[in-house]
Parts: structure tokens; sequence; C-alpha cells
């Protein structure tokens, strides 16, 4: 049989108490280190984790602010295109309207110059027409009878011009 003997409770005895030392100084700090380190290691994947999410949406935020400026770039282009034919629709409008009035003027120039060979002309045949009558009527017509003749054939010349 076993022996009970005082070195066996004096070894139980050693070995609870070391037992109780270890698990006060070395399981206890070791179990709250390996808590603190475990407790460390989650808030630096959680950390992580809302920093992957951020880049995420600053890249969302990228890409929209890039898709916007694409965007504006084409409005902005297009603004330019509109405003180059309107440049070129208005020059063309005022060309034509220069040439219309150049060509108005030319026309009434013309008119002006015609109506003044006309006057011209009507003056030198009435001086032909006076200078003829009076070789022919010299001493025939008096000079009342003369003056209506001039009007009478003024008159027909204005009618055929």
């Amino acid at each position: 049989m076993i022996e009970l003997s005082v070195t066996y409770f004096l070894m139980i005895a050693n070995i609870l108490i070391l037992f109780y030392l270890l698990k006060r100084f070395l399981f206890k700090p070791l179990g709250d280190y390996m808590e603190n380190r475990n407790n460390e290691i989650k808030q630096n994947i959680e950390q992580a984790d809302q920093e992957r999410e951020k880049a995420e949406e600053l890249k969302e935020q990228y890409q929209e602010k890039l898709a916007n400026a694409k965007y504006e770039a084409q409005e902005i282009i297009q603004e330019a295109r509109k405003r180059e034919e309107d440049i070129l629709r208005k020059a063309r409008e005022e060309a034509k309207q220069e040439g219309d009035d150049m060509i108005q003027r030319a026309r009434e120039e013309i008119k002006q110059e015609q109506e003044k060979a006309i006057a011209s002309l009507r003056d030198e045949v009435s001086d032909l027409t006076i200078q003829i009558t009076q070789k022919v009527l010299q001493d025939q017509l008096d000079e009342q009878k003369q003056k209506e003749l001039v009007k009478k054939y003024l008159k027909e010349v204005g009618k055929v011009s």
C-alpha cells in the first residue's frame, strides 16, 4: 500500500503553492497579455477594414470626379463648337448683308447716273429743239408760241423716257 508520509504532503503542498504562484504571477499576466494582444490585433483588423472602406470611398469619389470632369470637358468642347458655328454663321450673314448692301448701293448709283443722263439728255434735246425751231421758224413764230411748242415737245419726250 501506499504509505503516506509527510514528504508526500509537503510535495503536494509545494505543488499547490507552485501552481498558485504560477497561476498568479505567470498564467494570469500571460493570459492578460494574450488577451490584450488579441484585442490589439482585433482593433488593428477593424482599423484596417475602416481604412480600406475609406480608401474605397475615396476611390469612388475620385472616379466620380473624373467622370464629372470628363463630362464637363465634353460640355466645354460642345459649347466651344457651338460658339464657333455661331461666329461663322454671323460672319456669313454679315458678309452676305455687306454684299447685298454693296449691290443695293451700286443699283442706286446706277439709277442716279441714269436719271442724271436722262436729265442731261433732256436738256440737250430741249436746247437742240430750241435751236432748230429758232432756225426753222425764226420769223414765223413769236416767242410765246415757241415756248408752247418746246413745252409740248418736252412733255412728249418725258412720256417716252
